[in-house]
């Protein structure tokens, strides 16, 4: 069985941490530098450079793996901070989503209830448009009433109050009637009074008894005065059109209010679902954040166990390294006392001229 070189844990250390021809020549001259000559009590300076310089850079290697642990260890309590700062901001975003879906929610029914108003707005709106285009019509329509009630004055109850309709005309007589009593009802003339007149109006005028003029009379009158009311609706309705137009300026404005608000609610709408959008995505980066700790905190912890071993390597070669150096091992022929230089060979005498002070 191969016995183990005891310096070989040393020379990796050399050859990881030094530049490649430094290791080179440490690694050749540190066997040689380990033993002593027979009988010496010391080794020879030179040994001692070489093997001062060993323990440099072993001890160089260890301080930078001290480092590197505990950067590593910086880290790990960093990424646990930060670990805890995120749990808390999570809790914070988790409130603000809730809030900002709530004001999202109240948007939306504030929208929705102003659609109602603008709906009935619009209805009487167009209702008012259309009252106010027949009010002319309706306006021709009371002109041509009242005008026909005038003409029917005139072409009717005068000749039949006059009796001009004798003898042979009683057919023409009975047509004009018949129309003037077709204007009595629509006045609303009373039954019995109508039914007087039917026949008060056949009898000549100058034989007519006191209750056929009475009858012609009350008659005259009532048509006469439904007339001056007729005239007098003529002459309300200029202010009936002015009313009406006052209401489509009214409905129009006040549907054009209810338009504003259902836009103004749409936008507050449009712009609490952007604000609970935002949230949402800052959310769902912040899990997948929460997601990534566990592993990244996995990964340092392998790095943290390399780096703890690396250590507790290094350290144990670097108190391997002293206890081998104090240890008295047997001398060769190439190492003495006298010229270090010329018996250590032009390895050694390249490290001498490498350590050696200016």
């Amino acid at each position: 069985m191969v016995k183990a070189d005891p310096l070989h844990e040393v020379f990796k250390v050399l050859q990881m941490g030094s530049s490649a021809s430094t290791a080179e020549m440490l690694v050749a001259a540190l066997p040689l530098a380990m033993k002593m000559n027979d009988g010496a009590e010391q080794r020879h300076d030179f040994q001692e450079r070489v093997l001062d310089a060993v323990a440099k850079e072993i001890c160089a290697a260890v301080r930078s793996q001290k480092e590197a642990l505990e950067a590593l260890e910086q880290e790990a309590a960093d990424l646990e901070e930060e670990k805890a700062q995120s749990a808390v901001l999570e809790a914070d975003i988790a409130v603000r989503l809730a809030e900002k879906k709530e004001e999202c929610d109240t948007a939306h029914e504030a929208m929705k209830s102003k659609e109602g108003p603008l709906d009935e707005a619009q209805v009487a709106s167009e209702a008012a448009k259309r009252s106010a285009e027949a009010a002319d019509g309706e306006r021709v329509g009371l002109e041509k009433n009242r005008d026909d009630f005038a003409a029917g004055l005139v072409d009717l109850w005068q000749p039949l109050k006059a009796s001009e309709f004798q003898g042979n005309r009683w057919r023409e007589r009975d047509s004009k009637l018949a129309q003037l009593v077709k204007k009595f009802q629509c006045i609303g003339l009373e039954e019995s009074l109508l039914a007087a007149i039917k026949t008060a109006l056949k009898i000549k005028g100058d034989v007519r008894g006191e209750f056929a003029l009475a009858a012609v009379t009350c008659a005259e009158e009532a048509y006469m005065k439904h007339i001056e009311v007729l005239r007098e609706r003529v002459d309300a309705f200029g202010s009936e059109i002015c009313s009406r137009a006052t209401a489509v300026a009214e409905a129009e404005a006040s549907a054009k209010a209810a338009q504003e608000a259902l836009d103004n609610a749409v936008q507050a709408n449009i712009d609490a679902q952007n604000v609970w959008g935002d949230e949402t995505n800052v959310q769902t980066m912040h899990e997948a954040k929460m997601k990534a700790y566990e592993p990244a905190f996995e990964k340092l912890q392998w790095k943290l166990a390399d780096a703890r071993a690396e250590f507790a390597h290094l350290e144990q070669v670097s108190g391997s390294f002293e206890s081998q150096r104090s240890i008295r091992l047997p001398g060769v022929e190439e190492v003495g006392t006298a010229e270090p230089a010329a018996a250590a060979g032009p390895v050694a005498e390249a490290a001498m001229e490498m350590e050696a002070p200016p």
